[in-house]
């Protein structure tokens, strides 16, 4: 038996009637939530180059490089100095740890199921021929 107010009509049950879900939040909103947009932020240098039309009025293009420039002198590349690293670990035992699922394999549901390809795994023993 189906009653009828004013408001409410009999359905014929084809419709659904569900309350409105709050929209979820987007990925950058996410990201931004958990903190991890303030680390890739930091953690990455600042642009070296970019078109004055899309910069702030309050930082201009010799503040990009100025803070570029800053950045490097904190945060230097290890290749400019690659020689000098080697020649202080000659003799040395060296062990070089890599993030295996996502790094030298696709990412996959269950890491423990992680398989490396050939070519990176070819790549792996160049890496280790170079340090014995």
């Amino acid at each position: 038996m189906t009653y009828t107010t004013p408001t409410s009509f009999p359905s014929s049950g084809l419709y659904l009637n569900t309350p409105k879900k709050k929209p979820l939040p987007s990925k950058i909103e996410e990201v931004r939530a958990a903190g991890w947009l303030d680390l890739m932020l930091a953690s990455s240098p600042p642009r070296k180059r970019q078109s004055k039309d899309f910069l702030p009025h309050d930082v201009q293009a010799d503040d990009l490089d100025l803070r570029y420039r800053n950045w490097m002198v904190n945060y230097p590349s290890a290749l400019g100095s690659f020689e000098a690293i080697t020649e202080l670990a000659r003799g040395k035992k060296l062990a070089l740890f890599l993030d295996y699922d996502g790094t030298l394999s696709p990412i996959v549901d269950n890491p423990a199921n992680a398989v490396m390809s050939d070519e990176m795994r070819a790549a792996v023993r160049h890496v280790a021929s170079l340090f014995p």
